[in-house]
């Protein structure tokens, strides 16, 4: 009997255990109260958990769900209208399914938390509902969040923790008024992120660093705040991505592939590291942009901000712009495509020579720098705007040609523009050439595309002998005298001789002669008669006449040939063998004095025609100039005319003067540069000043003088003394009364200027 109790309890607790594995169909009906584990709530009665089902529904309910504990379900609806409070508990449940709903959570400081039960590849069926509250999914493996639609209102977080894949909201955009995060820790996963869309009122914050892949966007992602993703040996594909608030970071490292489309990126900074980049149609604006890799391919993007890029192999640019200063190595590169535009530096680092695709535009209004030595086969163009230049820094070699828009080039003699057999110019204008040394290579007559920077002033080669032949040109700005060619220096045969600017034109390799041909561009009435005109050559004592070989143009614009070909080279110019072409300003005469704790400017002029001004240039290193003033010019003038200007403040220590000569027309040259040096304190102390007969002059410290000289206002000296004592005093009673300026040589060398006042 005992025997046959025992096996029928052993049947009965089997039975017990098996119809408790079976899984009950929960519907909630409130009836009693809100509470979720009341189970009075439920039809069945009881309370639903393991491997139940639940619906919540949508309509006849009082009391909506209120959760008070953490529960594990196996599948969880919620019908369109249904409402719960999730208290801040956590909810596992491997089906969820949601159309319409609200989800709350009433306990401060916890989230609405989803999680999943198995590791296989699940699915949550998400539309149109709204989560009021901090809201967290959390998943082992595979997720799927199926739908769209719905309202996040608060921070929203996606986190997976092996491998797998999850695709969040792959169809129709939702709202996310918080920040959202999707987090990857474990395992490599591939995820999808709102390939329709999704509108974030907050932050973006994608991590990855175990690998996989990640797609984000297709259609538009709007995020207010800031982007963060930051991954590793992952996938990237990101498409239409846009944010508003600038200070996140891209970092994509280590990546077998990256593609970055239709994006509009504010970013403190964009870095990648991968094997292949491909990088379309965006808009980038980052503190700093760094990208490398074996094959890069941007096109048609907007690059704001500090850039760095290093190609291993292949390498196409195309379309591009880019308004920051640009570094762009090239290592290795089997090939390379370059077509950009760039507003900035460009530090171009290269062991080969360019492809014959390349073209490279500087466009903007600031001036930008072409770092490092390089050869360009294609096309280089010049479109800067208000003058701005681009400063070779390096030697720029071209095999095809520049197109001179708008803009300049700036060479210098280690930096120059460097033309091989071949290369043409394609356009030049005033508005538009080379300001400095210019180099032809080869056998083919060529035009030099140089001028003053406001004046196109060319000059022409016929074809030298020899493919090796290297000749340069460079216009210069400024007085043939006060560069020390003295243009009184001349032969018989000239009577003028252009002293505003002439041409530096070298023979650098070669011994083929080729004629000259200068390109002057003058003001009206300068040139009267080109019959007249000569090309002058300083031959290093005076200015020889090279004849008239032919002129073209007008009389303001044109060119003069040399009558034969050209054996010596060095500076030429222009001349005139009689009067009827006066040429311009004529400065004769340009110094610098110290007058107390100022400095005072003096300057001469023996002819001028049409001169309208002059400006005063000060600089502190010779390379950055202020205008301090202008002096009006006489405009018309055939004799001896003075000028001065004092400089009341000049800087302690070494200033540097430069006089800018101006035209009526616009047109200018510069002076030589005049320094002065001062010190803090002052050699020589002058009283009375004013002065009605006698001067008195002290010297500090026991310095000696060699010589005082008082010159008047047109510049003449009127009295001279010399190696004689100071003591008594310089007699001043025979001067007019007047202003003078009052010279004082010392043995070491130094002069100060002092302004005196001659008064009765």
């Amino acid at each position: 009997m005992l025997h046959t109790f025992t096996k029928f309890s052993f049947l009965l607790l089997f039975l017990l255990i098996g119809f408790s594995s079976y899984a009950v169909n929960y519907t909630w009906t409130g009836q009693v109260s809100t509470d979720w584990n009341t189970a009075g709530n439920w039809s069945p009665a009881g309370k639903p958990g393991g491997v139940d089902n639940v619906t919540i529904p949508g309509a006849g309910i009082t009391n909506w769900p209120v959760m008070s504990a953490d529960v594990v379900l196996a599948k969880l609806v919620f019908n369109s209208g249904s409402q719960i409070d999730t208290k801040g508990v956590n909810i596992t449940v491997n089906d969820l399914q949601m159309t319409a709903a609200t989800v709350n959570n009433s306990q401060p400081g916890t989230l609405i938390h989803f999680s999943k039960v198995t590791e296989e590849i699940l699915t949550y069926t998400i539309n149109s509902s709204t989560f009021n509250g901090n809201t967290q999914f959390s998943t082992g493996s595979g997720q799927n969040f199926v739908g769209g639609a719905n309202h996040f209102i608060g921070n929203t977080k996606f986190l997976t923790t092996a491998s797998g894949g999850m695709s969040i909201f792959s169809e129709n955009a939702s709202v996310f008024d918080g920040n959202v995060e999707v987090e990857c820790i474990n395992g490599t996963t591939m995820v999808r992120m709102f390939i329709w869309g999704a509108t974030i009122n907050g932050n973006l914050t994608y991590t990855n660093l175990v690998g996989g892949r990640m797609e984000l966007g297709t259609f538009p992602v709007n995020v207010s705040g800031t982007i963060n993703i930051d991954l590793l040996s992952t996938v990237a594909i990101i498409r239409k991505i846009t944010n508003t608030t600038a200070g996140g970071r891209i970092s994509i490292k280590n990546s077998p592939e990256v593609f970055l489309d239709q994006s509009n990126l504010k970013l403190a900074a964009l870095d990648i590291g991968d094997i292949y980049c491909r990088i379309t149609s965006n808009n980038i604006k980052a503190d700093a942009i760094e990208i490398s890799g074996n094959s890069l391919t941007f096109m048609a993007n907007t690059f704001d901000g500090i850039e760095k890029t290093i190609a291993y192999n292949d390498c196409t640019l195309e379309g591009n712009k880019h308004l920051g200063n640009v570094t762009l190595i090239c290592t290795g590169v089997t090939s390379r495509t370059i077509r950009d535009e760039y507003s900035q530096n460009l530090t171009l680092q290269s062991s080969y020579m360019v492809y014959n695709s390349d073209k490279i535009s500087f466009v903007g209004s600031q001036n930008s720098t072409l770092k490092n030595s390089q050869t360009w086969n294609d096309e280089m163009i010049i479109a800067k705007t208000n003058g701005a230049r681009v400063i070779l820094d390096g030697a720029c070699t071209t095999k095809g040609y520049i197109t001179f828009n708008s803009g300049y080039i700036q060479s210098s003699s280690v930096s120059p523009l460097i033309y091989l057999a071949n290369a043409s110019v394609n356009s030049m204008s005033n508005n538009s050439h080379v300001i400095g040394p210019v180099h032809k290579i080869g056998n083919e007559a060529f035009t030099f595309p140089i001028g003053s920077g406001t004046k196109l002033t060319p000059v022409t080669i016929t074809a030298p002998s020899s493919v090796t032949d290297e000749f340069s040109a460079e216009y210069i700005a400024s007085s043939p005298t006060s560069n020390g060619y003295n243009t009184s220096s001349k032969a018989g045969s000239i009577t003028n001789v252009y002293n505003s600017g002439f041409w530096d034109v070298k023979r650098v390799a070669g011994s083929s002669n080729v004629s000259v041909s200068l390109g002057y561009n003058v003001p009206a009435g300068y040139i009267t008669n080109q019959s007249k005109l000569r090309v002058a050559h300083w031959n290093g004592s005076i200015w020889e006449d090279l004849g008239n070989g032919g002129t073209s143009g007008s009389l303001t614009v044109g060119t003069v040939t040399t009558a034969t070909g050209v054996t010596t080279f060095s500076p030429f110019t222009i001349a005139s063998t009689d009067a009827s072409n006066p040429l311009p300003v004529k400065l004769v005469k340009f110094s610098v004095q110290k007058e107390n704790e100022t400095a005072l400017l003096q300057w001469s002029t023996t002819e001028e025609i049409n001169s309208d001004r002059f400006e005063i240039e000060h600089s502190t290193d010779a390379r950055k100039w202020e205008k301090l003033s202008e002096v009006s010019a006489a405009e018309e003038s055939k004799s001896l005319f003075s000028y001065h200007f004092t400089h009341l403040t000049p800087f302690p220590g070494s200033n540097y003067y430069r006089l800018k000569m101006v035209d009526l027309d616009g047109s200018f040259a510069y002076s030589k540069i005049e320094t002065l040096k001062l010190s803090s304190l002052t050699q020589t102390i002058v009283y009375p000043n004013p002065v009605a007969d006698r001067l008195f002059i002290n010297t500090a410290n026991g310095m000696n003088t060699s010589k005082v000289e008082i010159i008047n206002l047109v510049g003449r000296r009127v009295l001279l003394t010399e190696g004689s004592s100071l003591k008594s005093g310089i007699n001043l009673s025979k001067l007019p009364v007047g202003i003078y300026f009052l010279n004082v040589s010392f043995s070491d060398g130094q002069i100060e200027t002092h302004k005196i006042f001659v008064s009765r």
